[in-house]
């Protein structure tokens, strides 16, 4: 005849989560790890962007200066132009830093989706030529 035991909750729960293998905590643990970083980078990416697109306090180490030269050529350089030149713009800010990084990487990835695509096309118009 068996004999069943009542099993309460918290002994139940003690049996599944503490007298698992070493390979089950260690994917628990690992687990863990992934989601802080991905938490971590998210925060980055986060803090990135509203820096750079909402923030949008001027950079005083960017100074642009606009100029035309005798030939009505326009040159844009971060180094002062020589004295004699009169008509020159400068421009210091936010817009000319580096884009968020979300968006490099928005950028980059739709560059290579392009080219696969591209490439993909191309080798299904030789194949039915």
């Amino acid at each position: 005849m068996l004999v069943q035991k009542n099993v309460t909750q918290s002994e139940r729960f003690f049996d599944n989560h503490y007298n698992s293998d070493a390979g089950d905590r260690y994917m628990r643990k690992a687990f863990i790890v992934v989601i802080i970083v991905l938490i971590g980078i998210g925060g980055y990416l986060g803090w990135d962007w509203y820096d750079k697109t909402q923030k949008r306090q001027l950079e005083p180490s960017i100074t642009l200066y606009y100029r035309t030269d005798s030939n009505g050529q326009k040159h844009i350089s971060d180094s002062p132009p020589p004295e004699n030149i009169k008509t020159v713009t400068t421009d210091k800010g936010y817009k000319h830093i580096r884009k968020p990084l979300v968006a490099t990487i928005k950028d980059r990835a739709i560059d290579i989706y392009r080219s696969i695509r591209d490439k993909l096309v191309q080798s299904r118009q030789t194949k039915q030529k």
